[in-house]
């Protein structure tokens, strides 16, 4: 087995590396390289590659969390191919991860496991569970028409808006009240242009923003790729909750993709968030799997 950082010609073995470990995952090779070169280098990203006889077996990447308020966190994603694991891979991968780490000044990191071996092999690194996802699945194809806006509300896709500034605000206001594994702090507008809003998965058609009085108050974000999709925000101001916004609005954010062919569409939830997981069940959502985020020292 041979450790070596990843290069642009292994895009395609990173997203077959995801698509075995996290199914629900929505990536290209195209996605993976954009999102290599949005990020600032404040996030020191990193992506180590396992190898067995030409292989790509594991992966290892990490990257600083710019949207957290702690400054010496890291996120750490270790994978490796089931029927690799128990020989040494995942442990070689993240010790070459914490080097660099430790290196740019990283005393905690957080991570995400989505098995019993993932459970197992950050509890042996001394990472505590802070929360659990719950992943869901539907096929958009079998969403109900959603029924009329309510009183006051029009909707626009994301690609038929010029000035973006109010729908990052809303996305800060939004993301500041989804749990969290540590205190949430926004990317600034110019990085959320880039690494957020200008990803090649955002789908800018079946993104939606819902207006009240002129203003965004309700918002769905999807990333699609063929007929995959995978919704990670979607949420209504505060001012504006109690109304059935966000269901409305995901609704019709489902059934244009199931125009566009889509046919698996996935969400995460924290398991706490019993408004969205009713929200989510109410649209035809099922559970799909389960994630736990860990924390702890390096």
């Amino acid at each position: 087995m041979i450790l070596r950082e990843a290069t642009p010609a292994d895009d395609a073995a990173i997203v077959e590396t995801y698509a075995a470990c996290y199914p629900s995952r929505v990536l290209t090779p195209e996605s993976v390289r954009a999102d290599h070169e949005a990020a600032p280098p404040q996030e020191h990203p990193l992506t180590v590659l396992a190898e067995d006889g030409g292989k790509v077996v594991g992966l290892a990447r990490s990257h600083v969390d710019l949207e957290s308020e702690f400054t010496d966190l890291a996120v750490t994603t270790v994978m490796v191919l089931p029927g690799h694991r128990r020989k040494g891979v995942g442990t070689a991968l993240q010790r070459r991860v914490a080097e660099h780490q430790r290196a740019i000044g990283m005393r905690r990191t957080v991570a995400r496991t989505a098995d019993a071996d993932g459970a197992a092999f950050a509890s042996g690194l001394g990472l505590a569970e802070s929360r659990v996802e719950r992943i869901s699945f539907i096929d958009p194809s079998t969403v109900e028409a959603p029924g009329p806006l309510p009183e006051g509300i029009t909707l626009r896709s994301l690609g038929e808006i010029d000035d973006l500034r109010p729908v990052y605000d809303l996305d800060c206001a939004v993301s500041a009240d989804v749990p969290s594994a540590t205190p949430f702090q926004p990317y600034s507008y110019e990085q959320w242009t880039v690494s957020i809003v200008g990803t090649p998965l955002l789908d800018r058609d079946c993104s939606l923003i819902g207006y009240a009085d002129g203003e965004p108050v309700v918002m769905v974000f999807c990333d699609t790729a063929g007929t995959r999709m995978f919704s990670g925000l979607a949420g209504t101001r505060a001012d504006h909750r109690g109304r059935g916004l966000a269901r409305v609005v995901k609704a019709h954010a489902l059934r244009r993709a199931a125009g566009k062919g889509v046919r698996e569409a996935y969400t995460n939830n924290d398991d706490t968030n019993a408004a969205m997981l009713a929200v989510n069940t109410a649209l035809g959502y099922r559970e799909h799997s389960r994630q736990t985020l860990v924390l702890g020292p390096i």
